[in-house]
């Protein structure tokens, strides 16, 4: 490596690493010399300035990021700039500096997957956390515009609504697994209809006996949805996975109106997915 002119790296480590020890390792005068700077997170290992679109599993601070020279994190403004995609987790309250520092550190920042933290209240229901923020002058003021995919892991969509709403004006593309659908009259469900042109719906983990109530309402607007059919070739045999997606798309057929849906969309099968498309369009984006 001594010829190296450019080095990147983006590594999952140990989760029992030290990352103190590891570090350490990457302080001498070689790694110096080469001016190549290491940073960590959790288990992920990686170079500075990141090199890489996706930026998994982190914590809502920036303050969390250890560094093998902690002035690059302070001086560089780029440190993050290649960032397209990211896994936060969620919080009862977003602070709004972290909000701000992600907008201005992440500027090409187009895709959110939320991951779920649940707390348990007396009756033993999860409470997920919320987009809350008390002064709401500067909530107000907090918007990541460049968004326009989300995801969302667990939970409902409707405990959602506020974060929808307030942080990300101009999302249009949701994907769910194992989320809780909104009924109709929901405001949840009047934000899916005006912003949302693309949905995607893991239908082992959303219950369609949820979709056959309410399916007018996604049908009436979005424009592409994707159900991914139960697929699991590492528990079941190849032809009792082919049974079970076979399973879930006569579920969809038979509970959904396909009436109403032949009017507007066209269906096809991509292997495990089902795709309902308007205008023709007949291909994964």
């Amino acid at each position: 490596m001594i010829e190296l002119k450019q080095f990147h790296l983006y590594a999952t480590l140990n989760s029992h690493d030290d990352s103190r020890n590891i570090l350490s390792r990457f302080q001498d005068q070689y790694w110096f010399d080469h001016k190549w700077t290491f940073g960590m997170h959790g288990k992920y290992l990686y170079t500075l300035p990141f090199h890489f679109e996706y930026l998994r599993d982190f914590s809502c601070d920036f303050n969390d990021i250890e560094s093998s020279n902690s002035q690059v994190l302070l001086t560089n403004p780029r440190i993050w700039y290649t960032v397209k995609y990211i896994d936060l987790y969620y919080r009862s309250t977003y602070d709004i500096n972290f909000l701000k520092e992600l907008k201005l550190k992440m500027p090409k920042l187009i895709f959110i997957k939320h991951r779920p933290v649940f707390e348990i209240n007396k009756n033993g229901k999860e409470i997920e956390d919320l987009y809350i923020d008390t002064n709401e002058k500067m909530k107000s003021h907090v918007t990541l515009d460049n968004i326009t995919t989300i995801q969302f892991d667990r939970g409902s969509v409707e405990n959602r609504k506020t974060w929808l709403t307030n942080a990300l004006p101009n999302i249009n593309h949701l994907l769910l697994s194992s989320v809780n659908l909104p009924s109709p009259d929901s405001q949840s469900a009047d934000l899916l209809n005006k912003r949302i042109r693309r949905l995607d719906i893991n239908s082992r983990y959303s219950p369609l006996i949820q979709l056959t109530e309410i399916s007018y309402v996604y049908f009436s607007n979005v424009e592409h949805i994707y159900f991914e059919l139960f697929y699991d070739p590492q528990r079941r045999s190849q032809w009792d996975s082919r049974n079970h997606m076979k399973k879930d798309f006569i579920n969809i057929l038979e509970h959904s109106d396909m009436i109403e849906i032949n009017k507007n969309f066209q269906m096809k099968q991509f292997g495990e997915w089902i795709l309902f498309s308007k205008d023709g369009w007949n291909g994964k984006s």
